[in-house]
């Protein structure tokens, strides 16, 4: 009875942390447009360059922040480079591992080599700048460098639900600042 008791405590935290690892964190409409700017984010490349973010505005930006210890960071990888292939949007990988090596050696060894990668040394300057609650967790960034919407948690960013929710992020944001 003990153990089964146990078994069912641990079956039920385990659904509370997926809920809150995987929920959708959604930027209030009413308030897009005065959402954190992303234009002075500044990280590095893998061979350790100093990187704005703000340099990716010609299409809105998905931004993946994650690292290579990160399991459900690795499974959406895939789904990410699919997106960027697409064309419609910039992808970008920041990884926040501490070695840009180890990173670089990860991405080639995985065949995640197209990935367009940068690197933030343990998160600091996201979270510093615009904050930072868990991994994965991707930040839609409209062409004006604003963020408009945040995804924590792995996505299948092929779905075409989550396509639907980057579009809504855009227009949401552009009915804000033309209104």
């Amino acid at each position: 009875m003990y153990r089964l008791w146990v078994i069912s405590f641990i079956i039920l935290l385990a659904g509370i942390a997926g809920y809150f690892n995987l929920r959708t964190i959604d930027v209030d409409p009413a308030n897009v447009g005065s959402v954190t700017h992303v234009s002075q984010l500044k990280v590095k490349s893998l061979d350790g360059e100093p990187y704005k973010i703000g340099r990716l505005n010609k299409k809105p930006l998905i931004m993946n922040v994650w690292a290579t210890w990160c399991a459900p960071c690795i499974k959406e990888l895939p789904s990410l480079m699919a997106l960027d292939r697409q064309g419609k949007y910039s992808v970008v990988a920041v990884a926040i591992d501490k070695d840009p090596i180890v990173i670089k050696n990860f991405l080639r060894q995985h065949g995640f080599n197209e990935m367009p990668a940068l690197w933030d040394k343990n998160g600091e300057a996201i979270k510093e700048k615009i904050g930072l609650r868990g991994i994965p967790t991707t930040f839609i960034i409209d062409t004006k460098q604003n963020i408009v919407g945040i995804e924590q948690g792995e996505r299948d960013w092929n779905h075409p639900k989550m396509i639907e929710n980057i579009e809504f992020y855009l227009k949401a944001a552009q009915t804000k600042t033309n209104n």
